[in-house]
């Protein structure tokens, strides 16, 4: 079996045990579905805070333990691809870099609905206003190289390909009958080292490298 084939494998099943620990004995239901979206870089290779041209697709699955008082725990698992480059930008014309890799990501989130404090009559509404926090691993292999392809430069961490990531975000959601939950979700993720483009030891700069995954999930009730 391929290396790139086990590491899936091991990657499924560790989203199944944590799927499983992190649901409280005491939660009131749970549910599980797919999430779809765009990934998005930002680093030394980008220049603004966000930009269209880094966004590429993102896909996962989800477990979310409903455990009362508008507070759940999320398990999720992402499939993406970043990217960054100096080709946008004149004035990095003479460093001439780019990255694209692709990343998985294990995660467990939580998540509080925050509507009810600014209007009390909607802790009952279909619409949900979630704040999320959470932490993860992310797997990724990244070659740097410069543009002409010339010369490439192997990163020090496709030997060490995991970072520990930190994300914070907004999730807007609604409630379809009884049993399905809709929402869009929008995170901005901290790998809290500059190792995810590789560029640390060709430039010499430190900063952390941060991701964004914007997607809309549609979940359904497992225990009812």
């Amino acid at each position: 079996m391929k290396a790139s084939s086990l590491f899936t494998l091991r990657i499924a099943w560790a989203f199944l045990v944590c799927s499983y620990t992190t649901t409280p004995i005491f939660s009131q239901t749970w549910s599980a579905g797919i999430v779809a979206g765009v990934s998005n870089y930002q680093g030394d290779l980008i220049k603004e805070d966000f930009s269209f041209r880094a966004l590429h697709p993102a896909i996962g699955g989800v477990v979310r333990s409903d455990i009362g008082y508008g507070i759940s725990a999320n398990t999720q698992l992402f499939f993406g691809t970043i990217s960054g480059s100096d080709t946008y930008y004149p004035e990095r014309g003479k460093r001439n870099l780019s990255f694209c890799t692709n990343i998985v990501e294990l995660s467990i989130s939580v998540e509080y609905n925050i509507l009810p404090l600014f209007y009390a009559h909607q802790r009952t509404s279909p619409w949900k206003l979630r704040a999320i926090g959470g932490a993860g691993a992310l797997h990724f292999a990244v070659p740097t190289y410069n543009l002409d392809k010339n010369t490439k430069y192997q990163s020090f961490e496709a030997t060490k390909p995991i970072l520990p990531s930190l994300h914070f975000g907004i999730s807007t959601g609604y409630q379809i009958g009884k049993y399905t939950f809709v929402s869009l979700d929008i995170t901005h993720r901290s790998t809290l080292k500059d190792n995810l483009d590789g560029l640390q030891r060709k430039t010499g700069v430190n900063h952390a490298d941060w991701y964004y995954l914007s997607n809309i999930s549609v979940t359904t009730q497992l225990r009812r």
